[in-house]
C-alpha cells in the first residue's frame, strides 16, 4: 500500500466498533496516522460534535463505522437518528467546512438486500429491507448520493462476521441464527424422511399389487390354454 507521509490522517468514526478495533490496529500497521471517536466523544447526532472533531483533525481520510448495528435494538426510532440522519451529519458539516478528504467510506450493511430469494447476491439488487436496521442503512445510502457530486464517497455493504472482541450480544445472535438453521434443517430432513418411508410403502403396494395381478394372469392364460 502506497502511502503519502504528509496526508495519511485517518478519522475512524466509531473507533471502539468491533470493526474499527481490528481497522484501527490494520491501518496504523500500514503507517497510516490514525485517530477516532466514540459515542462518548463525538455523538453523530449533534453537529457540533462533529464539526468540532473535523476542525481539530482535519482528516485525509474517514471511516465511518459509528452507528446502532445490532436489529433487535430496542427503540427503532434511534435507528433512524443515529444510522440515517447521523451519517448525513458528518457529510453536511465537511460540505459546511469545505473540508474534501481524499475518501469518505460509509459503512452501510447488506441487510439491505432482504429476503431476495437468491444464493448469491450482487450490488445491481433492488433493496427490498425487511427490518429498521436494514431499512435506517439504505435510507442513508440514497440521501448520501445528494453528496456524491461534492465529496468522493465510498459505500460498504458488509454481511455478517465475526471474531476477537466482538460484543456478546452478536456472538449470541449468531448462535442462535445457526440453531434456527439447524433446526429448519433438522425439519427438513426429517419431511424429507418420512416422505421417502411414505413413497417406499407406495412402491411395495404397487410391486404386490401387480404381482398379484401378472400372477393371476398367468394362471388363467394357462387355463384357457392347457397343454
Amino acid at each position: 500500500m502506497s502511502l503519502d507521509l504528509v496526508s495519511n490522517r485517518v478519522l475512524i468514526i466509531g473507533i471502539d466498533s468491533f470493526t474499527g478495533v481490528h481497522l484501527s490496529s490494520y491501518l496504523k500497521n500500514s503507517g497510516y496516522s490514525i485517530f477516532g471517536t466514540n459515542r462518548k466523544s463525538c455523538d453523530i447526532t449533534r453537529k457540533e460534535d462533529i464539526r468540532k472533531t473535523i476542525q481539530e483533525i482535519n482528516p485525509n481520510y474517514i471511516i465511518h463505522l459509528a452507528g446502532i448495528s445490532f436489529p433487535a435494538h430496542g427503540d427503532n426510532e434511534d435507528f433512524y437518528r443515529v444510522n440515517t440522519i447521523g451519517s448525513i451529519n458528518i457529510l453536511d458539516i465537511l460540505v459546511e467546512l469545505n473540508i474534501k478528504p481524499k475518501k469518505i467510506i460509509l459503512s452501510s450493511s447488506a441487510t439491505i438486500y432482504g429476503n431476495q430469494g437468491l444464493e448469491v447476491l450482487n450490488e445491481y439488487l433492488c433493496p427490498k429491507p425487511t427490518n429498521h436496521y436494514g431499512a435506517s442503512k439504505y435510507s442513508m445510502e440514497v440521501l448520501a448520493q445528494n453528496y456524491f457530486n461534492k465529496l468522493n464517497i465510498i459505500i460498504t455493504r458488509p454481511f455478517n462476521y465475526t471474531g476477537i472482541k466482538q460484543e456478546n450480544q452478536f456472538l449470541k445472535e449468531g448462535l442462535l441464527s445457526m440453531q434456527e438453521l439447524y433446526e429448519e434443517d433438522r425439519k427438513t430432513i426429517e419431511t424429507l424422511t418420512k416422505q421417502l418411508q411414505v413413497a417406499q410403502e407406495e412402491l411395495e403396494f404397487v410391486k404386490r399389487k401387480y404381482k398379484l395381478m401378472w400372477g393371476k394372469a398367468i394362471e388363467n392364460a394357462a387355463r384357457k390354454n392347457p397343454e
